[in-house]
């Protein structure tokens, strides 16, 4: 089992988020627009996380692989941008 990861309020830029940190942040600052995106009437509503360097460090693939993040996305990704990596996050 996947550890689940769950992302207590960093600063933007903070030197103590980890990798699978970084990205539920990304996706946790998403979600508030998705309300707004809902109102196109899409069937679906995907999320595409772009990893690669960050302030803080450098976000992997494995860093996507590694835990299970929560989003209300119907599905949400993981692209890797130095390697062209490309996870569909396990999500609950």
């Amino acid at each position: 089992m996947l550890p689940h990861v769950r992302v207590p309020d960093i600063g933007h830029g903070s030197a103590t988020a980890s990798g699978p940190w970084i990205i539920q942040r990304a996706i946790d600052l998403k979600v508030a627009k998705l309300g707004t995106y809902r109102a196109l009437g899409a069937d679906e509503y995907w999320l595409l996380v772009v990893g690669g360097r960050v302030l803080s460090g450098y976000v992997t693939a494995d860093d996507a692989r590694c835990a299970v993040f929560e989003s209300p996305f119907d599905r949400s990704v993981f692209l890797d941008l130095e390697d062209g990596a490309c996870v569909i996050l396990e999500t609950t």
